[in-house]
């Protein structure tokens, strides 16, 4: 016999098209995992969803959205960008979030 253990979604939450009440998959809509909503990169705070156009999101191993403000989306491929792809078919960034390190521009 297997044992899954997951998350139960919060009752705040966002995404009950995704996780059918049952299992929480861990986008972050509610600020869960991510409650100051702060970018991944270089830590600016954003008003949560609302920026949620120019705000950009990256999805980690064990947390699979964290955001990236505008100034820091030049420092990601685009197949580490989240928004718009679906949820069965991500990409995830090699790395667990307390182990992210920044990234910084590329001298040429």
């Amino acid at each position: 016999m297997i044992t899954h253990i997951d998350y139960a979604p919060m009752p705040n939450c966002k995404n009950l098209a995704e996780t059918y009440g049952e299992i929480c998959v861990k986008c972050n809509k509610c600020h869960r995992f991510n409650p100051d909503w702060r970018c991944l990169n270089c830590g600016k705070r954003t008003r949560a969803m609302k920026s949620f156009e120019t705000w950009k999101a990256v999805e980690l191993y064990d947390v699979f959205r964290a955001p990236v403000c505008p100034d820091c989306q030049k420092y990601f491929t685009d197949g580490e960008m989240a928004i718009g792809r679906e949820w069965w078919n991500r990409d995830v960034l090699s790395v667990r979030y307390r182990d992210f390190k920044r990234r910084q521009e590329i001298p040429s």
